[in-house]
């Protein structure tokens, strides 16, 4: 059979999706848009899409690899350039973004996706919808696992934050899933109706064009991106209005640990004024909007004084924007 080219379209449709959520993330790094916005709304829906459709096509791409048998070779093969770029993308993220650096993203997903798949090339439907099943409902259960070494299960509730965090379950679900709708087109004769692109043709070519080669694609697309916002915020410097969105944000959200939302919004509001008044322009982009610690608390403590006050008896709180 040659080569399913709605599968290849398929897939760049995803990579375009995945590059426009990883540009939105670049937008607010560089203070474009507010920090929170990629993580919000019709963005984290399409990170989630945009992780499901991924997984949910190597899961049918590895059936029509090896479901007539298995190739170890070229299994081998593949499994080790995905391993090896995993291994990359957690070594430059530990080294660039330490604190929240890619420990189990959609590429070590994708890995161990391929070896668990190896088990249910031929599994009865329902045992794959079993396990499907199986792999929604696991997270949602209430276990605990709370060893950074199963962190990658999804089964932790404090799972150290990472930029890019897609654990085995429940995400194997889609790439089971995917697996399972190919081994049934393929006992029904129905994959040849993959096999034609999509018109307009020039769309077509392009979206095969990167749909064939997704995983060069991944590692370059980032740098290329952020090399040319670089540039550009040479040139555009973005709005300190945002920075400042992003910083009160933050301040609320650290704030309602202990108090109502409403008191921390005036709180937050007070204290975001004052330090703005004697803050350069930028400076809440680099996240010391005060002149010095010591002038940020005392801004801290008029605003607490004023919003956050304690009830009579009671001590006063020590809120931090």
């Amino acid at each position: 059979m040659r080569r399913l080219q709605k599968v290849d379209i398929a897939r760049g449709v995803a990579l375009v999706g995945m590059a426009l959520y990883h540009f939105s993330w670049d937008l607010a790094f560089f203070g474009y848009i507010a920090d929170y916005e990629p993580q919000n709304g019709v963005l984290l829906v399409l990170a989630r899409c945009v992780a499901a459709a991924f997984l949910f096509l190597a899961g049918f791409s590895l059936f029509l690899a090896q479901g007539g048998g298995f190739r170890s070779a070229a299994f081998i093969r593949r499994f080790i350039v995905i391993a090896a770029c995993a291994a990359a993308v957690s070594a430059a993220s530990r080294l660039f973004m330490p604190q929240d650096f890619i420990y189990f993203g959609i590429l070590h997903a994708l890995a161990c996706a391929a070896l668990a798949g190896l088990l249910f090339l031929h599994t009865p439907l329902w045992l794959n919808g079993a396990v499907i099943a199986l792999c929604f409902y696991l997270p949602q259960a209430g276990f605990d696992l709370p060893y950074p070494a199963l962190w990658w299960l999804g089964l932790s509730r404090d799972a150290a934050p990472s930029f890019d965090y897609v654990p085995f379950f429940p995400w194997f679900a889609w790439a089971l899933a995917g697996q399972s709708l190919a081994g049934l087109m393929a006992r029904r004769g129905l994959l040849p109706v993959l096999q034609n692109g999509i018109k307009p043709l020039f769309m077509s070519r392009f979206l095969q064009f990167l749909g064939r080669h997704s995983l060069i694609f991944y590692l370059l697309h980032q740098p290329i991106l952020l090399a040319g916002l670089y540039v550009f915020a040479a040139f555009v410097p973005p709005c300190d209005a945002f920075d400042r969105a992003s910083w009160q944000q933050d301040c609320v959200a650290s704030c309602r640990l202990d108090n109502p939302a409403a008191v921390c919004r005036d709180f937050c509001a007070c204290a975001l004024g004052k330090m703005a008044e004697n803050s350069p322009p930028g400076a809440f982009r680099t996240g010391s909007p005060a002149a010095d610690d010591e002038a940020m608390l005392a801004i801290a403590r008029q605003c607490a004084a004023r919003f956050l006050a304690a009830p009579p008896g009671a001590a006063q709180s020590e809120i931090r924007p």
